[in-house]
């Protein structure tokens, strides 16, 4: 493969920024896809299977998960942030990937014993087992699905998650019909990761060679070193939670917190992310170039805000209908999470898009320490939340995440000479937007239809006319227009 050239002339420049605003399109057509799938998957699985079932994937896809970890090595951004990586990267990244996927399997093989022990699930066992496969999966995708992101292909990467999470989705629907429990949620995860990595190798150009250089290795290891302990200690920081729940509250008040958790955090997260797979090429390709960095990167966050403020506000007035309409009676103990989350939820769907900063400047190693920190602070916080249960757990988590976030975009807006003053005047109007809307949660209905049905034009009638009232909807000789 070619060296990828720096974006220093004009034409290379407007190159960039077609490719930002398609990978945008498309990444939100991606992320909007997975997200009405998913809603309706698991608004289906939730009337077919019980709280515990669902706690008991979360504690076998906690240990999953931080395997994911390691096995990545924070090499697949490391080659995307790399503008002068060549053929030999990406394959003796390859070939590294698929032993590490073999070698975790193999461990994942021996330890499932002690971690269904630990958790006091015997099933869990057989369970990990089966999870271990997605190893050597995930392991086949990850250097060409890289190279899809730093060549902005999101197109194609819009079409794999959704054909993806379509297929899984049904899969695992159709098993839970037919009394499989517990293994039509495996077989959805199992699933999901083979087809997208059948689409990653039918789609992606690429293909590896019989090469393997220790030397290559070692020009990215330094960012994909760093890159991988953040990601160790963020899997703690954003899992140790749900660990200690699965361990002393068990597997049903697990099942409602990762649930709740699912509904809030994981759409709002992925709204963030598909904006950052996108801007993390663009901003390295402008990594030199630093006030565009942070003129781009506040302009950003403040279209995030103007969606995710308002759609957080809308689900905490709106979460006890939500749930007993789309979820059952039997996760009735899931509204005061679902309402608790929703403020977590505000503060991370702007702190997610922290790492595309730091990484595009190359501080994957800022990153890492300041993650050593902050992953200290969460588990002291969810140590403390545990003696009043989940409900305390979550109340601890979001109150951590606030301050937290507060304080790494402080030091983040430093970086691109930025200031919380400069992050305010993007944001403070959405607050204002949030708080008219949370105000409709004291309307109250005996009809859980008919409740939710007024408030939501409440809602949009209280959002329409905040953004009139903050210059966000305008009407001028030219038209309606909209200020994000």
């Amino acid at each position: 493969m070619d060296n990828i050239q720096s974006f220093g002339g004009s034409n290379a420049m407007t190159s960039l920024k077609h490719k930002t605003k398609t990978g945008l399109f498309w990444s939100f057509i991606s992320q909007g896809g997975r997200q009405v799938c998913q809603v309706l998957v698991i608004a289906v699985l939730a009337r077919l299977l019980t709280p515990d079932v669902f706690g008991l994937l979360a504690m076998a896809v906690a240990f999953t998960e931080f395997v994911n970890v390691f096995l990545e090595m924070g090499i697949g951004s490391a080659l995307i942030q790399k503008q002068d990586a060549v053929a030999e990267h990406y394959d003796s990244a390859f070939w590294l990937n698929i032993v590490a996927g073999l070698s975790f399997m193999v461990i994942t093989f021996f330890l499932s014993s002690a971690i269904a022990g630990f958790y006091g699930q015997p099933k869990l066992k057989i369970i990990l087992m089966a999870l271990s496969i997605n190893f050597i999966v995930i392991s086949l995708t990850i250097v060409p699905q890289s190279l899809l992101t730093k060549e902005m292909a999101f197109k194609k990467l819009a079409l794999i998650d959704i054909c993806a999470v379509l297929t899984s989705g049904l899969l695992g629907i159709i098993l839970a019909f037919k009394g499989f429990g517990v293994w039509s949620l495996v077989t959805q995860v199992l699933s999901a990761s083979l087809v997208s990595g059948i689409l990653v190798w039918i789609l992606s150009p690429w293909r590896p060679r019989m090469f393997f250089s220790m030397g290559r290795l070692r020009e990215i290891w330094f960012f994909g070193a760093n890159l991988m302990g953040f990601n160790v200690l963020n899997y703690f920081a954003r899992n140790m939670d749900k660990l200690l729940i699965g361990r002393f509250l068990g597997a049903e008040a697990l099942g409602l917190y990762s649930l709740a958790y699912r509904m809030v955090l994981f759409p709002l997260q992925n709204v963030s992310w598909s904006i950052g797979r996108v801007m993390f090429p663009a901003f390295s390709k402008i990594q030199f170039e630093v006030d565009k960095v942070r003129e781009v990167y506040l302009e950003m966050i403040g279209k995030i805000a103007f969606v995710t403020f308002p759609l957080m506000a809308m689900l905490f007035a709106c979460a006890p209908e939500i749930v007993r309409i789309f979820l059952g009676d039997q996760w009735s103990g899931i509204v005061v999470l679902l309402r608790i989350f929703t403020f977590c939820g505000m503060v991370q769907s702007i702190g997610t898009t922290i790492g595309t900063v730091l990484l595009s400047q190359g501080k994957a190693d800022w990153q890492f320490k300041l993650q050593i920190a902050g992953t200290t602070i969460v588990i002291l916080s969810i140590s403390l939340g545990m003696k009043w249960g989940v409900c305390g757990v979550a109340t601890a988590y979001t109150f951590q995440s606030a301050l937290w976030v507060i304080f790494v975009l402080f030091i983040t807006l430093r970086l691109v000479r930025g200031t919380l003053r400069l992050l305010w005047e993007k944001l403070g109007s959405h607050f204002f937007l949030s708080i008219l809307i949370l105000l409709n949660s004291m309307l109250s209905l005996k009809n859980a239809y008919l409740c939710l049905g007024v408030k939501l034009v409440v809602i949009a009638l209280s959002f329409i006319g905040g953004c009139i009232l903050t210059r966000r909807f305008c009407f001028d000789k030219s038209g309606f227009r909209i200020n994000i």
